[in-house]
This record gives structure tokens, C-alpha cells and sequence, in this order.
């Protein structure tokens, strides 16, 4: 990546490339405004933005491709409330896998350019503790018995992929139409009354059974975006990341001293990157 998106969600950050850039900020197509879910807020990236979720006290978690390399922590602000105009605290640190420039080459369904969408998950420890209540979140991945359930998607991207309006808080129901068996993908499809991610919708939720399962990463179908479903990466696959964000929250204390509980599991590897990858 090279630059962050352009205040999206659930794809991304932006580049240069106009294209690029847009696949990094997408909004809810086919949803409504939503009040609710207030633990889904705005990544403020400075000029450009994400979605991500308050999934612990001091936690927030999106995707990796908003972020650009350089990136400090303390660049980033997490912003609530149904416009995004709540200031929730600003980052610490930052905790992801790999590298953050065209690891790769979009292996997977991201284009060349883009991260590994199999690591496209970071979480970031805030300053301090908003007074939101934070979203339950799976520890383990879904499997597919959720095959063609129902779930439910939250952000603050485009209402359009031409046209289209931003930077308020929509939502919708999507159905899980495919849980990957070998990568650690949940791809969701969008019938007549269903929503999908748009641009600035990168890093927002999948909500299943009321938990976060995914994040999302990318559009199902390039040629379609903003129409024909998202990918998310499924959140549980990391779950020692965010254990790794949760202790280090624990360990500061934060500006309010409200401290996190922490936990075990999720997948070994990751590391903590103190404001991105070094150059």
C-alpha cells in the first residue's frame, strides 16, 4: 500500500492510483442509517479513513491495508458516534503480521499492490477508554456450518460505488455465502434487500450470532464493486494478536487507568509494530 484510503471502511487505504485508492475506502450499499452498534467507529488516518471496532476497553481492530508504511500509531484517531464526530482516543500501538508495502503481490483477491489478504488484519491499543460498551468477538474462526446464514455488516463508506455519500454510520444484513476451508476468508454475498462494503467500508464488521467474525478486506467480485458482496477475514484467526494489543493495553494502563482483560488462543506469529514497518 502506500497510502491510506480516503475515508472508507471496509477496503482500504489509499494509494496514488485513483483505482487503488478507492478500493481503500468503501461505504454500505443497500443498507440504512444506522444509530446503533457504537462500538463501530471511524479510523481516522489523517485526509483518509477506515471503519474498525472497539472489541476490548483499549482495542480497536480494522484492516491492515488502511494503514501506509511510516504510519505512526499516534496518527491514527478511532472517532464514534453515527458521523464519526466523537473522538474516542488515538493510537498507541499497532499489532499485525508481515509487512505493510505489496506483501504479496494481492495474493489472494486483492490486486497487485495491495497486502497479503490473508494478513489484512491489524489491532491498535488507544490512549485511553471511550465509554462504549466494546462488540463481542470470535476467538475462533466460523466454520461452515455458516454457510448461507445470516449476518450483518456495519460502516462508514459509500452509499454508491458512483455518487454515491460517506462518513455516516449505515448497516445491513448480508448472508455468508462461502466460509473458506484452506484460507481464513468468509465471503458474503448481497440478494435484492441485502447491503454489501463499499469504499470506506474496509475494516468494518461482520457481525454473526451477535460477535465480530470478519473484517472486511475486499469486494467479492472486482469487476462489481460495491454490488455483488465483500470478503472478510475472519477475525478468530488472530486472536493472539489481540491478545497481544490486550496485554499491552493492560500493562499501560491508559489515560483513564481502566485496564483490559486479556486471554489465549488464536494462531502463533504476529508481532507488534510500533507505528508500522520500519523502511
Amino acid at each position: 500500500m502506500r497510502k491510506a484510503l480516503l475515508l472508507a471502511l471496509a477496503l482500504g487505504a489509499c494509494v496514488a492510483d485513483e483505482g487503488f485508492e478507492r478500493a481503500r475506502r468503501r461505504p454500505i450499499v443497500g443498507g440504512q442509517a444506522e444509530a446503533g452498534y457504537p462500538a463501530v467507529g471511524m479510523v481516522d488516518l489523517g485526509g483518509a479513513a477506515c471503519t474498525g471496532t472497539l472489541i476490548a476497553p483499549r482495542v480497536v481492530i480494522s484492516a491492515k491495508h488502511c494503514l501506509s508504511e511510516g504510519m505512526q500509531p499516534e496518527d491514527i484517531e478511532f472517532r464514534t458516534g453515527r458521523l464519526g464526530d466523537v473522538s474516542s482516543g488515538r493510537g498507541i500501538a499497532l499489532f499485525y503480521e508481515g509487512g505493510l508495502d505489496g506483501e504479496g503481490h494481492g495474493e489472494g483477491n486483492l490486486p497487485d499492490g495491495f497486502v497479503n489478504e490473508y494478513t489484512d488484519f491489524f489491532a491498535m491499543t488507544l490512549d485511553r477508554a471511550p465509554p462504549i460498551e466494546p462488540a463481542p468477538y470470535r476467538r475462533t474462526p466460523i466454520g461452515q456450518d455458516r454457510n448461507r446464514q445470516p449476518g450483518f455488516i456495519v460502516g462508514y463508506g459509500l452509499t454508491a460505488a458512483e455518487g454515491g455519500t460517506s462518513g455516516e454510520k449505515r448497516s445491513g444484513p448480508a448472508t455468508i455465502s462461502a466460509v473458506q476451508q484452506n484460507h481464513p476468508i468468509i465471503v458474503t454475498s448481497r440478494a435484492a434487500d441485502e447491503a454489501t462494503g463499499c469504499w470506506g467500508d474496509s475494516g468494518g464488521p461482520l457481525f454473526s450470532d451477535g460477535q465480530v467474525a470478519g473484517v472486511m478486506t475486499y469486494f467479492e467480485n472486482v469487476e462489481r464493486p460495491c454490488d455483488a458482496g465483500g470478503r472478510y477475514i475472519q477475525v478468530g484467526e488472530f486472536a493472539d494478536l489481540i491478545d497481544q494489543a490486550i496485554r499491552a493495553a493492560e500493562q499501560d494502563g491508559g489515560e483513564d487507568g481502566r485496564r483490559d482483560d486479556g486471554g489465549g488462543g488464536g494462531r502463533e506469529g504476529g508481532g507488534r509494530e510500533g507505528g508500522g514497518r520500519e523502511g
